[in-house]
């Protein structure tokens, strides 16, 4: 097993003791295989006794396990997710992919670029068997808000993995929407089916109020939208093109969650990072965060002049009854998404 790291490592060892009493006893290559292909059973008594030792609540089923597992405040999950770490993660900082994967897959992968490479492949395969008309993208180091767990220097981390383009679009996004708010100020009430059940689910039915502005608010927000998208391809060009090869690497624990933001600068950065030695490949080509400020200003800057330019636009010649005919979604949410 990758090397017990953190303070809680006696709690794991008893619990993988427990599940399968003669692992310890297996060369690597055979534990390496049994902890990408555990039973289900034996997971569930290894993730049952770490539960019980950390929160003094034993589970005799896999239900009740999930139960009680959902019952915890997200702010008290830290302590089991570091335990458990060691297990899921691979290499010298037992990296782990918070995204959905198949199990073997957690090995598959050498470097960064080649698990952002195959999520891009398979997101577009998605997009046209969904749409035949969909144009496939050429890749680009597209990497967008990917979670992952590590230990840095032996602490225990959540991490945000983005591209530079990625970040920089969250970043217009944001600003955005600010710049929205502040000219036309509105909130989001409930219509008349949020919250009705729909099965494991329940309905999201929220409408902005605009004090009478909502046409021309869905018109501002339609133009910025568009501009965010056509930005994000543009910037995807300019830094595929630069391959400047650097990783910025910002500090944005809030208090609750100890979290880190590693900003690739393009697909020759990620290349350049092995998921067995993240940390240490992230090091060698990062860079101090000045230039990535000087982005963030200057798609700041290009943002809240588009708006203003927009709205500006909108109150001075914009039709509030002339309706655009959109198809209309019914969006449901799962009682637990905002765990």
């Amino acid at each position: 097993m990758t090397g017990e790291v953190g303070n809680h490592s006696a709690i794991l060892r008893r619990a993988v003791m427990r599940a399968c009493p003669e692992f310890y006893g297996w060369d690597a290559a055979r534990q390496k295989h049994y902890r990408i292909h555990q039973p289900e059973a034996e997971q569930f008594v290894l993730e049952r006794s770490v539960f019980r030792e950390v929160y003094g609540v034993n589970c005799e089923t896999e239900s009740a396990l999930r139960a009680a597992w959902d019952e915890v405040p997200i702010g008290e999950l830290d302590a089991i997710n570091e335990i458990l770490l060691p297990w899921l993660g691979i290499g010298e900082d037992c990296f782990y992919f918070n995204e959905y994967m198949l199990a073997e897959n957690r090995l598959h992968f050498d470097t960064l670029d080649d698990y952002a490479h195959a999520d891009h492949a398979f997101q577009e395969s998605a997009r046209q068997e969904d749409d035949a008309a969909h144009v496939i993208k050429p890749y680009k180091g597209n990497l967008y808000a990917c979670w992952a767990r590590l230990f840095v220097d032996g602490q225990f981390r959540y991490a945000t993995l983005s591209n530079l383009a990625g970040h920089l679009h969250m970043h217009i996004s944001e600003l955005g929407h600010d710049a929205i708010d502040a000219l036309i100020p509105h909130e989001y009430v409930s219509g008349p089916d949020d919250g009705k059940p729909d099965g494991k689910c329940f309905v999201w039915d929220k409408r902005p109020d605009a004090g009478g502005l909502e046409p021309q608010l869905d018109e501002l927000n339609r133009r910025v939208y568009q501009y965010e998208h056509a930005r994000w391809l543009e910037l995807l060009d300019e830094f595929d093109q630069q391959a400047a090869t650097t990783v910025y690497l910002r500090d944005v624990s809030n208090g609750v969650d100890e979290q880190l933001h590693f900003i690739f600068s393009d697909k020759t950065a990620m290349a350049h990072v092995r998921l067995r030695h993240f940390v240490r490949d992230c090091r060698h080509i990062e860079r101090d965060g000045a230039s990535l400020c000087n982005y963030e200003q200057r798609e700041a800057d290009l943002i809240k002049a588009f708006v203003h330019a927009q709205y500006k636009d909108i109150m001075q010649n914009f039709n509030p009854k002339v309706a655009k005919l959109t198809k209309r979604r019914r969006i449901l949410m799962h009682k637990n998404a905002f765990r």
